[in-house]
């Protein structure tokens, strides 16, 4: 009976609880529909009472306090601010990928004709030249077959020829 009436206790404690307090001020749509910019409005429309600078706020005793979820929210924030049409504040999931089948179908057949020119550098001072990962990639806004590709390490190559 005991455990029955924690598991119960746990369950109605465990339903109020929200990780992030500033959710309650979304507006009341779909969550498919929130943009970038119902976030933020509503996680500074929670946070403008505290004065937060920074990741903390003094509170009524003067003492500073650590605004829990505010450095997080700052981050992803950060994140999607480049990634979210500008305009409208919406996250372009499915556009991107249109984009991208878009691209694939005008260079198809072209992969095999690239020529890649390395625009540096060629050495390594680990002496690890010519071993590294590619992880950045960027297309020319109206020359589908120019684009370049780099490396974490500073090496950068570009294709004229897709």
């Amino acid at each position: 009976m005991k455990h029955i009436i924690s598991l119960i206790v746990l369950l109605i404690l465990s339903v109020n609880l929200i990780g992030q307090e500033w959710i309650p001020y979304l507006p009341n749509k779909d969550r498919s529909e929130y943009t970038l910019y119902d976030y933020q409005k509503a996680f500074s429309e929670y946070w403008k009472k505290y004065d937060v600078v920074n990741g903390k706020y003094v509170d009524e005793n003067g003492i500073t306090q650590k605004a829990y979820g505010w450095k997080q929210f700052k981050r992803w924030e950060h994140f999607w601010e480049t990634r979210v049409n500008k305009k409208t504040g919406r996250f372009q999931k499915e556009e991107m990928r249109s984009a991208y089948k878009e691209y694939l179908k005008q260079i198809s057949g072209n992969s095999k004709d690239a020529t890649w020119v390395s625009l540096g550098p060629n050495s390594s001072d680990g002496g690890y030249a010519g071993i590294g990962r590619l992880n950045i990639i960027a297309f020319h806004p109206s020359d589908a077959g120019t684009f370049w590709v780099g490396a974490p390490s500073g090496g950068l190559w570009v294709t004229a020829t897709g």
